[in-house]
């Protein structure tokens, strides 16, 4: 197997081990609202390479499963732990994408402009996708807001990417629909 596809694996079959401890707040700001933390996980390969932690918010007054279920303001805060190229980021959603159960046609040239986006991170680098309905999804890297795209339809299909059926990270899925942050527990 080539290095290439083998850092693409790395992350497609990553296999989320939660922690005890969030490095990521409890809360974030988007859109005038407060959002809190509704789940966490570090996501590691093999269970040995740490390759990023996120974190998932949503409006303190929503349950976790609206996130996964319906168009809501929400922050997906993704903190690498490991120097990942602009390229592996786009092939990783790309992968996710077509399995999903989305007709992506429609959508084509939006995930483009988004991907287009990407850049290379270094350990310690944020990526935050944020999504408020009727205004549309923006990509930040560390604070910098990178590219906004318009769609409830967008945002679902690619929050699909770690919320969907068969997401990238399926313990972060399941902590959210079962309504749970695992890294609050003591």
């Amino acid at each position: 197997m080539s290095a290439r596809l083998l850092g693409l694996a790395m992350l497609l079959l990553a296999s989320p081990v939660l922690a005890d401890n969030a490095p990521l707040p409890e809360r974030w700001h988007h859109a005038g609202l407060e959002l809190e933390r509704k789940a966490s996980a570090p996501v590691h390969f093999a269970r040995i390479f740490h390759v990023y932690d996120a974190a998932l918010y949503g409006p303190v007054e929503l349950p976790a499963r609206a996130l996964a279920e319906t168009p809501v303001t929400a922050c997906l805060v993704i903190e690498y732990r490991m120097d990942v190229s602009a390229e592996r980021l786009r092939e990783a959603a790309d992968t996710v994408l077509r399995r999903q159960q989305v007709d992506l046609a429609p959508l084509a040239a939006r995930v483009a402009r988004l991907h287009a986006a990407y850049r290379d991170v270094v350990e310690g680098d944020r990526f935050t996708l944020c999504h408020a309905p009727q205004t549309g999804t923006t990509l930040l890297l560390n604070g910098e807001a990178l590219v906004s795209i318009e769609g409830d339809d967008f945002a679902q299909a690619y929050f699909g990417i770690w919320l969907g059926e068969e997401p990238i990270a399926p313990r972060l899925r399941e902590a959210v629909l079962d309504g749970e942050d695992r890294l609050s527990r003591a």
